[in-house]
């Protein structure tokens, strides 16, 4: 079981498992059992939310119920409807990476780049959907695209060394094919 606790007590829970809306599953203190969450997916979210404070938002993979796992959160004060749209835009984000990274694992990798490509007009400066977008790429083999993806990924986090490492694969891989079509052309 999965324990989630709040200060202050009496929070509403929400769960959302990716390609579902998030849904209602009790009041802090409370103990979740795997089969409120739907033990086939991958990873979930646990929304922990009450009127007057910051929702709080934890993305959990489904290994977390392989032991007694307790969740502890301390609600921030929010005075401000702004904050309440960070948060929101916030939950949206989170599930749909999560979701993103599931499409991927199945090799739904048309459907993973539709989804980042919604993603990517609300947020254009978000690194790790542009970093999916060119794994996605990637493992469709389209070079160019994956490559363009990794380097504005870069740009916006340029201290990512996976993204660093992809883009030096990718000019590797370019380097090997020209010089095999050079050495094929000099036949």
């Amino acid at each position: 079981t999965l324990k989630v606790e709040s200060q202050p007590e009496g929070a509403d829970v929400y769960v959302s498992v990716p390609g579902q809306t998030a849904r209602k599953i009790g009041v802090t203190p409370l103990a979740i059992a795997e089969s409120q969450v739907n033990s086939g997916t991958d990873a979930f979210q646990i929304s922990v939310m009450k009127d007057g404070f910051a929702t709080e938002n934890i993305l959990s993979p489904s290994t977390v119920f392989s032991r007694a796992t307790s969740v502890q959160v301390r609600l921030k004060e929010s005075g401000s409807t702004k904050q309440t749209l960070n948060d929101e835009l916030l939950q949206k984000l989170t599930s749909q990476v999560a979701y993103t990274q599931n499409q991927i694992r199945a090799k739904d990798y048309d459907g993973a780049e539709r989804t980042l490509s919604s993603l990517m007009p609300q947020f254009p400066n978000v690194a790790t959907l542009h970093e999916l977008l060119g794994n996605v790429y990637y493992l469709k083999k389209e070079l160019n695209k994956a490559h363009a993806s990794y380097k504005r990924a870069l740009d916006l986090n340029p201290a990512n060394t996976d993204t660093l490492h992809m883009i030096q694969k990718i000019e590797n891989i370019r380097s090997d094919l020209r010089a095999k079509n050079a050495t094929e052309g000099s036949k």
